[in-house]
């Protein structure tokens, strides 16, 4: 939608999901290693807490950054992006929207004019808020998991 170059990782299932998506490279994961790639990426963008900085470093160009959901081995992520604001160049994040506000409107925008597809997996009543958490915490999902607040 912003017309950027986008790299991402599926598994053998996913695959054609992914590339549905319009991605401009794509890695199976299960037979390739993207941390093998010879190009450089402004972002690296972790959305599943799977893989680490150390990892793909060397996939960042000179300011690039990387975002990851989670905080990492050990909460390295949280040192690493104290240690980012002060030495070296190429940085550690948390994509954490500092404008809700304009994040809802632009998230709107994008799903009413198909510039966004969200991939919804499963969808559970509120009521059974545990079997979704515990379906999410095997860490095998593919798309999202909603919650719906009424039948």
């Amino acid at each position: 939608a912003k017309g950027v170059y986008v790299m991402a990782t599926a598994n053998t299932k996913n695959m054609q999901l992914i590339s549905f998506l319009n991605v401009d490279k794509l890695y199976n994961y299960e037979k390739e290693d993207f941390t093998k790639d010879t190009d450089e990426y402004d972002f690296v963008f972790d959305a599943v807490g799977k893989s680490r900085f150390s990892l793909t470093k060397h996939l960042l160009k000179e300011r690039g950054v990387y975002y990851s959901s989670e905080i990492g081995p050990g909460a390295e992520n949280l040192y690493l992006t104290l240690k980012g604001k002060f030495f070296g160049k190429k940085k550690v994040a948390f994509p954490i929207p500092n404008n809700i506000p304009d994040t809802i409107a632009t998230m709107k925008s994008m799903l009413e004019s198909g510039q966004y597809k969200p991939i919804i997996e499963k969808s559970y009543p509120l009521d059974q808020i545990n079997e979704a958490y515990a379906f999410v915490s095997k860490g095998l999902k593919t798309g999202n998991v909603i919650l719906k607040l009424h039948g």
